[in-house]
Order: structure tokens, then sequence, then C-alpha cells
């Protein structure tokens, strides 16, 4: 972070860009009547030929408006936002909505302008902010809201991915707004919590247990008190790693740490600590953005969380990784209760990582096995766009359908008690029995020691479903 973002914050302009992307909403700016445009070596001060601009954080566009924006950006006014940097300087990648592998353009967010760079013309525009412009913000209305004075719980059921983050960002957002807090944990909040999508209610279950170990140095030590108290309290809940690596004594934590940044992200904090040479070796310690003679800033840990994330695809106290889901729930005929069919690929990498096995099926599709998830998704492989068509859920994947069926639990004589009949269907190279229904169907290993060429029910009713595959109705 810049000394002068330290100093006086973040810009009204990265500010309204913020918080639009956290609350993934719409943020116009209108009333633009001068740019400067630099098209190979001619610099040119232009008037009106852009008059608005318009992101739509929720679906991932981005349009132009004005007089001569067709004719200064590639033919088009509409494109699609394929990936963003929510850092200081806020920078979006842009593709062509018809060929979103092609980048067009980047759109980078400073202080006190608006900078369009083309990648596939060599155009550069800068739109300096003026107190002019008109900027309609979805978030203005949140936070100028007095019902927001307190934090709600999320209610998770029947509720989706996206809903889910929005409202967890607003919880976050009410904190910055009501209470008296300090500036850097505005920023904390901000460029942490908002930015990482961290369960607020996650964070709220570490903090407590955090509490618990500063009083009784162990999380031992007070289940030993609480079982003899007249009111015992509740069983303390807590992340996984959390519990495993910061509650059996008060000095595993670590020197130099914050209790927000251990608390929020116990697995980066595990990672640093067991990877700390490798660490600093990698990175300029001597860069005076990330060390000072308080010790390690905010753009230390936050090199941590990035480079934790580029490495592992998940952080442990995220809303929107599938491990902090109680459970994912397939849809027949749409897909998962996070991802549709016909949704992008991309968005499948957003919520379950980068680790996964590609295999291609012939010349028909490509599948994306996400092997440590138990999930894997198909795209066709004359599809361009790499639109997810179908998905396939193995035991090993906590998900189940709405009536409550899995993979590697229930049996077959179970799914038929819940959805009737289905049409059985296989192949005599295929070594599974595959039950349609509408949308979807389950899988069942052959039965080689009693093989037939005809499925027989009554040599299956207790065999337990292998896989369940998605598919459009």
């Amino acid at each position: 972070m810049s000394l002068i973002s330290k100093i006086f914050g973040i810009s009204k302009l990265q500010e309204e860009f913020k918080k639009a992307i956290s609350l993934r909403w719409h943020l116009a700016i209108k009333d633009i009547q001068e740019f400067t445009c630099k098209i190979d070596q001619n610099t040119l001060k232009i008037n009106e030929a852009i008059s608005h601009l318009y992101f739509d954080f929720r679906n991932n566009l981005f349009s132009i408006h004005g007089n001569l924006s067709k004719e200064l950006f590639n033919s088009e006014s509409n494109y699609q936002i394929k990936s963003i940097e929510n850092n200081e300087n806020i920078i979006m990648s842009i593709s062509s909505c018809n060929k979103p592998d092609i980048l067009i353009m980047k759109v980078r967010i400073s202080r006190n302008k608006i900078e369009l760079i083309g990648t596939l013309k060599n155009f550069f525009c800068v739109l300096p902010y003026n107190d002019s412009w008109e900027i309609i913000n979805e978030a203005k209305k949140l936070i100028k809201d007095k019902s927001l004075s307190t934090i709600e719980p999320l209610k998770k059921t029947d509720i989706n991915l996206n809903e889910l983050e929005i409202l967890n960002n607003k919880n976050w957002l009410k904190i910055i707004s009501s209470m008296d807090i300090q500036a850097e944990y505005k920023i904390v909040i901000s460029d942490f919590f908002i930015k990482d999508a961290i369960d607020i209610e996650k964070f709220l279950a570490n903090k407590r247990t955090n509490d618990i170990i500063n009083e009784y140095n162990s999380l031992e030590n007070w289940e030993y008190i609480n079982q003899f108290d007249k009111n015992p309290l509740d069983e303390i809940i807590c992340t996984k790693t959390f519990k495993e690596q910061y509650t059996k004594h008060i000095s595993t934590r670590g020197l130099g740490i914050p209790d927000w940044f251990y608390i929020a992200y116990p697995d980066v904090t595990f990672f640093l600590q067991t990877n700390l040479q490798n660490i600093f070796n990698e990175m300029n310690l001597n860069n005076s953005s990330l060390i000072s003679n308080d010790g390690f800033t905010l753009d230390f840990f936050r090199a941590i969380v990035n480079q934790y994330i580029s490495k592992n695809g998940l952080l442990e106290c995220s809303i929107n990784t599938p491990p902090l889901i109680k459970s994912i729930i397939l849809l027949p005929g749409l897909g998962i209760n996070s991802i549709d069919l016909e949704d992008h690929l991309y968005k499948a990498f957003q919520i379950f990582g980068d680790k996964y096995e590609t295999i291609h099926h012939n010349d028909y599709s490509t599948e994306y096995n996400f092997f440590e998830r138990g999930i894997s998704f198909y795209t066709k492989i004359e599809d361009k766009e790499k639109k997810i068509f179908s998905i396939d859920i193995f035991p090993k994947c906590n998900a189940k359908t709405i009536e409550g069926i899995s993979a590697g639990k229930n049996t077959f004589a179970e799914m038929v008690n819940v959805y009737g009949e289905p049409k059985i269907s296989s192949s005599t190279t295929d070594d599974y029995w595959n039950a349609a229904y509408s949308g979807i169907y389950f899988s069942f290993k052959k039965d080689k020691n009693n093989f037939t060429y005809s499925f027989n029910p009554s040599n299956y009713q207790n065999k337990v479903i292998e896989l369940i595959t998605i598919i459009r109705s």
C-alpha cells in the first residue's frame, strides 16, 4: 500500500469500486465530459466520446456508452470481465463477449482516474476523476441504511453461494460503517476479510475460542474446568486448523502474527509457520512495504495470503469454499447449489481451486476432475466458451440431493424408495449400470460374480451408489 493510502486511506473512487466488487452489485459512472486518449503515438483530448461506463459485478459485464465508443474500442460496447485484482489499484481484465478467451483491454482504477489500456489495439485512455461525475452504486444504500446496526447470523438453508457471500459482506460493511474501530482494522476488513470472503460466523467462532485460550492457556484446560461449572457453556466450535494448531497452548500462535490474522486465516498462519524459511527466501524482505520497525506490514500478510491461495486454492474460513458448506446440494437438470449447468468453467475454478486433472474423452468432451473434492465438470471440446454441460459427483464429495441421497452412502433400494423405478441403461463395455431419472442418473458397479447382460434389480438392492451425474433434463 502506498504511503498516501496509509495516511489518507483509499480514495472515494476506489472505495466505490471496492464496495461494488465486494457486494457484486452494479456501478455506473455518468457525465464523463472529457478524457485523454493515446492511440499509437497520437495523444488526443476528446469531449463527449464516452458518456458513461457501466460495471455489472454480479454477472461480470462491462459496457462503454458514447458517441465514439464503438469506433474507439474494437467496434464493441459490451464486454466480459474475466478477472479482477482488487488491490489498492483495482485492475480488471476485459474480454470480448463473443470471444471470452481473448483479452481486449484492462481497466485500472487508481486514486483519481480510470484507465482503459488496450491489449489488441495500441490505445491508452485516461478518464480523470471529476466531481461532476455521477457515481451510482448500490452499496451507498447499504451504508446509509440506519437499520444496519447489529450483525445478524446468516441463514444458510435454501440460499445459494453468491447470496451467502453478499450477505456476509454486508455484515462486514456494517462493522466498518457503524462501529468505532481503528482505521487499520477498517483496511483489514476491506482488503482481507471482504476480499477473501471470510465467513463472519467462522471468524467469530474462532475469536470466541481464542478469548478462552487467552484466559485458560489451552482449550483442554477450559473443557476440564467447564465440566464442573454449575452452568457449563456449550461445546466450543471452531475451524479445523484453528482447533488442531492453536488451541493446545497459547504459545503455539507464533511471534509477530496479529490475532486477527491467525483467527481469520489459521490455515495460512500454519502454512507461514511451517514454510517460514522458504517463504522468506522467495520474498524480498528488504522491501520496506513488507516489513517495518514495528514488524510485518499488512502488505506482507496480503502477500502471504495470495501465495497460499495460489498454492492451495482454498481458504479454510472463506464462505465460498466447499469444505465450509455443510453439504453441496444436487439439483437434477440444473447443477449444484453453487454452479449451474451452462455456467462458464472458470466458476468451478473460483470455487474449487486449481487442483484438478484434465481428461479428454475422445473428441467429444473434456473432464476437469477435482479429485481432492470428489467432483468433475465436463465441457464440450467444440465449445470455445467452455460452458459446463455435465457434473459428476463421487463418494468423496460431501454432496446430496434435496431428498438426501448421496454417492457412497445410499443404496439402490433407498434410491428407488425416494424416486421410484428408474430407466436402466448400460453397454457391454461399461462397468456400471446407470439408473436414470429426469436430469440425474445414479451409477452402480456391475456385479462381476453374478454377471448378466440384463439388469436384475434383486441383485442390486443393497448396492451402494458409486457415482451421481447431473445433466440437462
